[in-house]
Parts: C-alpha cells; sequence; structure tokens
C-alpha cells in the first residue's frame, strides 16, 4: 500500500468510530516498541481510541514481557481501578531477531525461534486462565526488514540482509498462523497489519498481479511511520467494542 492509499483508509475508517458505543472492558495493549510508535498518534479526544492503555517496553521479546506481565498484572490492575481488561499481546519481533551493536540478524536460520515465540504464548495464554476477567487477543506481526534496518544505521554491506529478508517473512508468517489459530479459542481477530504494507505491480505480460512488502511506510525498516500508526491504531480501535464486551 502506498503512502496515499494508507491517508485514503484512514480518512475511509476513521468516521466509522464515530459510531461506536462504551466498552465493557478496559483494552491495553502488551507490546514492545511497536506499541509506543502507536501510542504518541492515539487522539486524546476520540473514543474509543482514547480508551487505549499501554504497557510497553522498547526491545523486548515475549519471555521478557510475559515474566514482567507475572510480576506486575496485580498491581497494574490496581493502577486501572478494574480486573476487567481486555489485553492484546503484541510480541514477537524482538525474539525472531537480535540486535548486535547497532544492527540486527536473524536469531536462527531455522524455525527454532518460531516454535519458542509460539510456547511462550500459549504460556501466555495458559497463565490467563486463572484470570477469567481478563479477555486475551493476540495481534499479528507485522513484517519488518533486516536490511532496511542494516541500510539506515550505516552497515557496509547491507546488501547481504536481503537473503535474511526472506527466512524473517517466512518465520513471522508461521507465527501469525499460530496466531490466528490461538484466537479462534476466544473467538477473536486480529487485524492484518501485513495487507497495509502490500503492494501490487501487474505483470506487463500478463494480468495476473504480484505482491511485494513497502517498507518506505515504515521508518527504519521495522517501525511505522505516523500514518501507518495512525491506521493500525483506527483499525484495532474499530474491533474494540466486540473485543472489550
Amino acid at each position: 500500500m502506498s503512502l496515499s492509499k494508507v491517508n485514503k483508509q484512514i480518512r475511509n475508517l476513521e468516521p466509522r468510530l464515530n459510531s461506536l458505543g462504551n466498552l465493557g472492558k478496559i483494552p491495553v495493549i502488551l507490546s514492545d516498541s511497536k506499541g509506543i510508535y502507536l501510542q504518541e498518534v492515539v487522539n486524546s479526544q476520540r473514543h474509543p481510541e482514547n480508551k487505549l492503555y499501554f504497557w510497553c517496553r522498547r526491545g523486548v521479546g515475549v519471555e521478557e514481557q510475559y515474566k514482567w506481565l507475572k510480576d506486575n498484572l496485580a498491581t497494574k490492575i490496581q493502577e486501572l481501578d478494574s480486573n476487567h481488561i481486555t489485553l492484546y499481546i503484541w510480541l514477537g519481533t524482538c525474539d525472531l531477531t537480535e540486535k548486535r551493536g547497532k544492527f540486527i540478524d536473524l536469531r536462527s536460520e531455522d524455525f527454532t525461534t518460531v516454535r519458542h515465540v509460539c510456547q511462550t504464548y500459549k504460556q501466555i495464554y495458559e497463565y490467563l486462565k486463572d484470570y477469567p476477567t481478563i479477555s486475551l487477543v493476540f495481534l499479528e506481526i507485522p513484517y519488518y526488514s533486516i536490511y532496511l534496518w542494516n541500510e539506515r544505521h550505516d552497515h557496509a554491506s547491507p546488501e547481504k540482509f536481503r537473503t535474511q529478508d526472506k527466512k524473517l517473512e517466512h518465520q513471522i508468517t508461521e507465527v501469525n498462523k499460530y496466531i490466528s489459530q490461538l484466537n479462534t479459542l476466544f473467538h477473536k481477530n486480529s487485524p492484518l497489519f501485513g495487507l497495509d504494507l502490500e503492494r501490487n505491480r501487474k505483470h506487463r505480460e500478463r494480468s495476473q498481479a504480484s505482491y511485494n512488502l513497502n517498507y518506505a511506510l515504515y521508518i527504519d525498516g521495522i517501525h511505522p511511520i505516523p500514518e501507518l500508526a495512525k491506521l493500525w491504531v483506527i483499525r484495532i480501535a474499530l474491533r474494540l467494542p466486540a473485543d472489550c464486551q
């Protein structure tokens, strides 16, 4: 999707927020730095996006945030003055790649990390079974680019990471398949963030379209520009009445 199409989507979808009713639960997004970029574009005057809470920390993996959740959930419930919460889990980006200095690398060439992320998601699900007033929704991991991150941080040979990008794309797809399976247990769905990155190209010799990902909608290969972040906030906000019953 191009930037102009992102802005068109915002113009088309934002008015729908005006007709949404009250929420029965408090929506909270548990995330890494992705969530911070969304938090920065929330309209504090517009219902229901202004009801969103963010529990976000930069650079943390799913296991770290799971431990943080167990250590801090009781305190956070007290701060919210309610145990009726819909908790959105938006993690995994910092697990599939690892930071080495200012650059990032694919953490594993096979699906070892994918299995670890999915196992930790399941642990979060099992843990929250003891909190019947907390609803759970897993949000898909948006695709991102190792090559672009390293290029933006002045790597001497960023081109060599293009192969890693393809492997990363496959790993994210597998994690997102598991997320979809988990969400069916709660009769929930995640916004399909990846669709907002797709850019189709028609082949000249045939009418069939192919798709690639438009990482120009990211600041640095990982984090969304404000317009894309706003679109993702709206996509989540439109689901709040159903998710927060």
